[in-house]
């Protein structure tokens, strides 16, 4: 078995090597042993935490931080695309605010929704609030989930929640998170209609997979109908649907 820190570190310093190869075999290394969701959970998840960290301290380069980025980025990317897909049943779309560029914690959270077999879109970062209005009217997602890093860009996230409720029923359930958050929590009060949770990816997915049961339970008009907040300052039972995993003055990827 695997020592895990000792793979983190193998990994930080292939990243600073600029090695792609290594970096490739130690990760296929670990998913022949681990679960994709261990190993963003205990891997991916740390060495962009600690890419972030040696960046804000000097200790890195922009130009490696990037190449980490980009390079986790593709290894999601690959992960979430050879991934079944459910091609019918009540659709949850992810990406990040309008105007942000910090993609992996979204990028994440919609592999681990579709391995936990909901049919799942992602869509990327910094998307236009109207294009973002314009898929929702069309493919009539049960939920959006969007995520903040840069607390710049929570402003279009209340705007975004402000224009989704001012669509006909059904619409979705606007699930938002993210490390804006976690540095400013009062902000999460100000958009209006959404749910706000915070924690653990895996009991992000356990939290979407409910309110999912609750959707085909209940059906769209009650599972549908705005969400309050919950106080940001409490930990409760939640998870957030979209934990932050780059520093929030990060380079974005």
């Amino acid at each position: 078995m695997y020592n895990i820190r000792r793979v983190q570190e193998e990994l930080i310093d292939a990243f600073k090597c600029l090695d792609d190869i290594r970096a490739q075999r130690l990760l296929a290394s670990l998913l022949a042993l681990y679960p994709v969701e261990q190993v963003c959970a205990e891997v991916v998840t740390p060495v962009l935490w600690q890419v972030g960290h040696l960046w804000e301290t000097g200790r890195l380069s922009v130009a490696i931080e990037h190449f980490a980025s980009n390079f986790l980025r593709g290894f999601l990317i690959n992960l979430l695309y050879i991934s079944v897909n459910e091609n019918r049943g009540p659709l949850i779309i992810c990406g990040c605010a309008p105007g942000e560029p910090h993609e992996l914690a979204p990028l994440m959270l919609a592999l681990l929704l579709r391995r936990a077999g909901m049919r799942t879109i992602y869509l990327g970062q910094s998307i236009e609030t109207s294009s973002l209005l314009e898929v929702v009217r069309e493919m009539q997602p049960v939920m959006l989930c969007i995520s903040v890093t840069m607390p710049a860009y929570v402003a279009t996230l209340i705007d975004l929640a402000r224009r989704l409720q001012e669509l006909p029923e059904p619409r979705p359930l606007l699930v938002f998170g993210g490390q804006a958050f976690l540095y400013h929590s009062e902000l999460a009060h100000h958009v209006p209609g959404g749910l706000y949770l915070s924690g653990p990816l895996q009991q992000i997915v356990h939290e979407l997979r409910q309110v999912l049961q609750d959707y085909l339970a209940s059906g769209p008009a009650h599972s549908r109908e705005p969400q309050s907040n919950p106080d940001p300052d409490v930990q409760g039972s939640a998870g957030s649907a979209l934990p932050s995993i780059s520093p929030p003055s990060s380079p974005a990827p």
